[in-house]
């Protein structure tokens, strides 16, 4: 198959032509003769509709900018309307009124809101007449708050009904202006504040504060992200559909996974899928963003499969392979209608949204180098809508840039286009440009969805954890109450949701608003823990527990000032037919009070006080009460894709070795159990080597063994191979094996014993699986090697990959930080390798009738070539012997026995 460059490197020099140039960053300016038909060219539903916007929204920034030439230089807007304005037919709109009712909507209860609606409607419909368009220089602020309200107002009167036809289209359109037109104003750069805050008041009918437009505008954004999260994912998407973030292989709380889960989290082979592709699309558009990073290079085939240097050391990343569900359209959406229908469909069938949205970008770039520039456009279109319907994109997702700044991206890339006229009429042939050109454009217009100008999608509406719950909960035999003055309360109020969603699962519970008691807990936070969210598996579990721990410490003021509860009860009947533990869910992985496993054991060390399980709590006689002021739904959200850097990793990226230490300063019992010498022989540890004292560094080597599938057959071999090294290299060693007693062994030793363990391991060696989830309690600059079997082929195939691509794409060290076992490594500070080794002595694949369930992870035996583990081994060993890092361990000798413990 014959393959074409499209691309060249970032190495040849830009040779831009003068008329492109000048054409391409034109400033602030309004076209002569601009027509007046703009809003008839904006009720379009084709391509022309973004530009009529996008010419609407400069037309008017010009006459805001000639009205209030302050705002180039950064001061805030200002609201200069008379008191009374007389609309078309005779009635009168006074100002005054409506900046106090716009005071009064973003404050009250929503039950007392109703009396506004028809205030604000006469708002949103005043600057669609002659005197409203005549005025909107004179308050620009009221003009920007009316397209988010009639947004907001649209979707208050919207039942569970397609979207297009209730009138969403328009909607968007009024959402996007309200991005094209702050972006010519240059407003989120230097007003627009990153959270709401308490406004300062109005006087009679002019704005007192600018700080108040700034917040009042920030808090309308985000109550309309809110909003269409909100329709999109509780009231359009069916239950086990509700959550966008399944993107790192999270687990289907329920058995049989089939029906209840997104199908794509009950395929191992698809998440491994989805890890790599999503790896690769964020490397991809790091490097395409960054003008300091070569361009990667694209490769178009004869099919519609198109190939992407990943600039890592996998080689080319294939976007069209066949029967892969994360790709992107073959032919874009052209009308807005269309490109709505369509990113809704696909928002509520696919898991990982975030993921869909970088390969609409990238397959956007191939649109753009190939001239066709309509379609780039219309990815560009429909990636935000993408954005703005995910329940889960907000800045703490793993794609390079804000999920805010894809609207500011797409007016960039507009305006540029429509100023150098090469928008042709849609259907044209494509623009002839130089490639080098492309990038210029490109990186320019996603240029905007970086850094601090768009703002960050945070707060009620726009992620689902961790979510402070303002005014308090109260935990009663009712279940949970939320303060119904709350924002969160008038959010949920609207959709008629009235639940809150697990931070990994689609599972909801309830909730109810009401008028929480006076005498709440002050002194205390309460931290709720969703259930659905508590995996015990080691290698998946660690990424709630960990960072939880550093919360409570780092944030929340350590475990005497915070309550835990366990949100065990109260499912939506949607989701299961009862609530009770025990009912449907995956009693083997996930934890409960019948089933603890690694992690539910240890809450008691994050807290002073009893652990709250809600289970409990609306059985208790008499319905008690446990209120508390503040509280914190789920836990700090972390991404295996996002924060790569290479090797060291800063303080902030691997904060796993952090809370690990603030656990141990905080706990007597904890710190002890990381002093306490834990190479010893025992139930589930075999010591193959230990040195006498000497003035040799001592280097201290754990090796995971298996008991079932991914048996490390050549283990003695290995410890053999181990001691000479070590001798080589005159180092002292510890080496000792774990797991050859399986699951009763490991569970024998008990989760603090496995943690000390891990921490007072130098390098770690075991086949891929859920003991390698150790990884995340090593000491920060230690090394762990994961041995990866061969993937699994199709009987009789001609060709590898015939079923399942590599899983270790790059044998180097710190080269897979998104890996499984990379993630948890890179959060601990430690070095990861992952090396392919043999299935037997000879076969070297697997086909799906020879293993159990077809997949690599069911891979019988393992083999490790003694020589490619002495040469991957060679790095480590040399560090240690030069520099041996300082040990936070306590001495060897001389502790008491650990039977004592």
């Amino acid at each position: 198959m014959a393959i074409l460059a499209l691309l060249y490197t970032s190495s040849f020099v830009f040779l831009l032509k003068a008329w492109i140039l000048s054409s391409l960053w034109p400033g602030h300016r309004c076209h002569a003769g601009a027509s007046d038909t703009l809003d008839e060219d904006a009720k379009s539903d084709g391509l022309s509709a973004l530009s009529a916007l996008a010419e609407k929204a400069r037309k008017q920034a010009f006459l805001i900018l000639q009205a209030q030439p302050w705002i180039r230089e950064g001061a805030p807007l200002r609201c200069e309307l008379p008191v009374s304005l007389s609309a078309e037919g005779g009635s009168e709109a006074v100002a005054g009124d409506w900046l106090q009712n716009i005071a009064e909507w973003y404050q009250e209860p929503w039950e007392k809101r109703h009396g506004l609606i028809s205030s604000l409607r006469s708002l949103v419909t005043f600057f669609y007449t002659k005197p409203g368009k005549d005025h909107i220089q004179m308050c620009p602020w009221l003009h920007l708050q009316s397209a988010l309200l009639g947004v907001e107002l649209t979707l208050l009167g919207t039942e569970k009904r397609h979207p297009v036809r209730e009138g969403f289209t328009s909607q968007f359109k009024d959402f996007a202006y309200f991005h094209f037109l702050i972006r010519h104003l240059g407003w989120p750069r230097s007003s627009l504040p990153t959270e709401p805050r308490s406004h300062g008041g109005f006087a009679e009918n002019s704005i007192a504060d600018a700080e108040t437009a700034a917040t009042f505008l920030r808090e309308g954004e985000l109550r309309v992200l809110g909003l269409l999260r909100s329709w999109n994912v509780y009231i359009l998407r069916d239950p086990p559909l509700r959550t966008d973030n399944n993107c790192e292989g999270q687990w289907c709380f329920f058995q049989p996974c089939g029906g209840k889960c997104p199908e794509e989290l009950c395929f191992d082979a698809r998440i491994d899928m989805m890890e790599a592709q999503a790896g690769a699309v964020r490397r991809v558009l790091e490097a395409m963003i960054s003008p300091k990073e070569p361009w990667p290079t694209f490769f178009l085939s004869d099919s519609s499969e198109f190939y992407v240097d990943s600039l890592g050391g996998d080689g080319l990343f294939n976007f069209g392979r066949a029967g892969r569900s994360y790709e992107c359209e073959t032919q874009p959406p052209v009308q807005i209608s269309e490109a709505i229908s369509t990113a809704w469909s696909v928002a509520g069938l696919q898991g990982c949204v975030a993921l869909r949205v970088g390969v609409e970008l990238v397959c956007a770039a191939r649109d753009a180098l190939m001239g066709e520039l309509h379609s780039t456009l219309s990815r560009f279109f429909f990636a935000a809508l993408l954005t703005t319907m995910c329940a889960d994109c907000d800045d703490e997702w793993f794609l390079p840039f804000r999920p805010a700044g894809l609207w500011h991206a797409l007016a960039s890339a507009q305006d540029m286009l429509t100023s150098s006229n090469l928008l042709a009429t849609p259907g044209a042939a494509a623009v002839a440009w130089e490639p080098e050109t492309a990038i210029r454009w490109w990186r320019l217009a996603m240029g905007e969805a970086q850094g601090t100008t768009p703002g960050a999608w945070k707060g009620v509406g726009a992620a689902a954890c961790p979510l402070e719950l303002e005014g308090g909960v109260a935990l009663s035999c009712r279940g949970i109450d939320i303060d119904e003055r709350s924002r969160l309360a008038g959010m949920i109020a609207m959709p008629r949701r009235l639940s809150l969603r697990a931070c990994w699962s689609a599972l909801e519970y309830h909730i109810t608003p009401m008028a929480l008691p006076d005498d709440c807990d002050e002194q205390h936070t309460l931290v709720l823990l969703p259930h659905a969210d508590l995996i015990g598996h080691l290698i998946n579990g660690i990424h709630w527990f960990l960072p939880l721990v550093w919360s409570i410490h780092a944030q929340l003021g350590g475990p005497s000032r915070v309550r835990i509860a366990v949100i065990d009860h109260g499912w939506l009947e949607a989701h299961a037919p009862a609530d009770e533990e025990g009912s449907g869910f995956d009693s083997t992985h996930f934890e409960s009070r019948t089933n603890p496993r690694f992690f539910l054991p240890l809450l008691d060390l994050l807290s002073d006080f009893e652990v709250l399980h809600m289970s409990d709590i609306v059985k208790r006689a008499g319905c008690p009460q446990h209120c508390f002021k503040r509280a914190v739904w789920g836990f700090k959200q972390v991404t295996a894709h996002k924060e790569q850097a290479t090797w060291p990793t800063s303080p902030s990226v691997a904060f796993y070795h952090q809370a690990v230490k603030l656990l141990s300063e905080g706990n007597g019992h904890v710190k002890r159990a990381l002093s306490v010498d834990r190479f010893v022989s025992g139930p589930n540890l075999r010591l193959v080597v230990k040195a006498e004292a000497s003035d040799m560094k001592l280097v201290r080597i754990l090796v995971v063994q298996r008991e079932s599938t991914r048996v490390l057959t050549n283990v003695q071999q290995i410890e053999q191979l181990l001691a000479s090294l070590l001798a080589q290299f005159g180092l002292s060693a510890v080496i000792a094996v774990a797991g050859e007693a399986g699951g009763a062994g490991w569970k024998s030793m008990g989760s603090i014993a496995q943690i000390a363990l891990a921490w007072q391991t130098d390098i770690l060696i075991g086949p891929s699986g859920n003991e390698l989830g150790l990884s995340a309690f090593l000491q920060h600059g230690a090394w762990v090697l994961e041995a990866v079997p061969p993937p699994i082929e199709l009987a009789n195939a001609t060709k590898r990959g015939s079923y399942e691509g590599p899983y270790c794409r790059d044998e180097r060290w710190d080269a897979n930080p998104g890996s499984i076992v990379g993630h948890p490594a890179r959060r601990a500070g430690a070095h990861h390798a992952c090396i392919k080794v043999l299935n037997g002595p000879e076969v070297q694949s697997l086909t799906t009738a020879e293993v159990a369930a077809p997949h690599w992870r069911f891979t019988p035996h393992l083999v490790v070539p003694t020589g490619k583990l002495r040469e991957v081994l060679d790095l480590p060993l040399r560090t240690l012997a030069a520099t041996q890092r300082v040990s936070e361990r306590g001495p060897p000798s001389g502790v008491e026995p650990l039977s004592s413990e």
